[in-house]
């Protein structure tokens, strides 16, 4: 009898060579989700309200929270269009560069189903 292996996601190769290679096309594709979901400029998408609003939000860099009221929106978008991942909010972070009119942000995430392991994904916007 062949027990089958559970694959949570959709977009694997259903024979995969090593659970390496499972685990590291998984992070490509978490990773190119997550950059998908931060291009989206709220109101762009028609009946949908998703999306971050970057540009208003970096306008008002020097404000007091502003980066803390960005970084709830980016984990609210995650939480609300990325199943995959489970985010470790205590290692997460926005970093504000006020010279470069920009935030760093920080996530660190673990995949649901298929590594205890944690990934880094950085990007400053």
């Amino acid at each position: 009898m062949t027990i089958k292996k559970y694959v949570a996601y959709s977009d694997l190769n259903e024979n995969p060579t090593s659970d390496r290679d499972v685990v590291i096309k998984d992070v490509f594709a978490v990773n190119q989700a997550i950059d998908n979901l931060l291009e989206i400029i709220k109101g762009e998408r028609l009946f949908n309200d998703s999306g971050l609003d970057p540009e208003g939000q970096l306008f008002e860099l020097g404000a007091d929270g502003e980066a803390d009221d960005f970084f709830n929106d980016v984990v609210q978008e995650i939480i609300n269009h990325e199943p995959r991942i489970e985010l470790n909010l205590s290692k997460s972070e926005v970093t504000p560069d006020y010279d470069n009119n920009r935030y760093t942000l920080s996530l660190v995430y673990t995949l649901i189903g298929v590594s205890t392991q944690e990934f880094e994904y950085v990007r400053s916007l």
